[in-house]
């Protein structure tokens, strides 16, 4: 492995990882909106705007951008042909974000479930205005995005219609769920296990 390239943790499956297809054992994430067989779309627990999804990687990896070379296009058309059909059913622009775990398991930060997953959430909420004013990354999309890998936890968005961005993790949980909760008018309401 090259020095600069940061480790990637995959396994089919995970001890006690609620997203590992064959221990998702509550009844809610039984709830499949589309798999392709090696990605799924499930409903959001804790959903707080209609058409909410996480889409999900069926190999266990840390981060959207870990899920294997040979995985990575298809995670993408999965996602695409997903934000296609949320933005049809509900006449509205997608937000996407994701809190990547990566290897910092010990460490405090926005990610509450190690195995990767991607929010879709119908609607625009300005994520933008979220942003640290330094060390922000920018992507022409996510297609470019995943091309990456990290080993850091990361915050990443794309408010509609705008590039993609990432920045260092802040030890927050459900960092962008607690920012567009209070965009709604709901800021108590942004944590999915309540």
């Amino acid at each position: 492995m090259d020095s600069r390239q940061a480790p990637v943790v995959v396994h089919s499956e995970e001890p006690e990882c609620s997203f590992c297809p064959s221990l998702m054992r509550d009844e809610w994430y039984n709830r499949l909106i589309a798999d392709d067989g090696c990605n799924f779309a499930i409903p959001s627990l804790g959903s707080f705007v209609a058409g909410y999804l996480l889409v999900i990687p069926r190999a266990h990896v840390t981060a959207t951008c870990n899920i294997p070379d040979d995985g990575k296009a298809g995670f993408v058309s999965f996602t695409h042909d997903l934000v296609t059909r949320l933005r049809s059913i509900y006449a509205s622009p997608v937000t996407m974000f994701e809190h990547a775990a990566c290897s910092a398991a010990q460490s405090p930060r926005s990610a509450c479930v190690s195995h990767a997953h991607l929010h879709l959430i119908p609607g625009s909420y300005d994520l933008i205005a979220e942003t640290p004013n330094e060390g922000i990354r920018k992507y022409e999309s996510y297609q470019h995005f995943i091309q990456r890998e990290a080993e850091e936890p990361y915050l990443m968005f794309q408010d509609p219609g705008s590039p993609l961005i990432t920045f260092d993790d802040k030890p927050a949980a459900q960092f962008f769920r607690r920012v567009i909760a209070r965009r709604i008018g709901i800021p108590d309401c942004w944590d999915y296990a309540a």
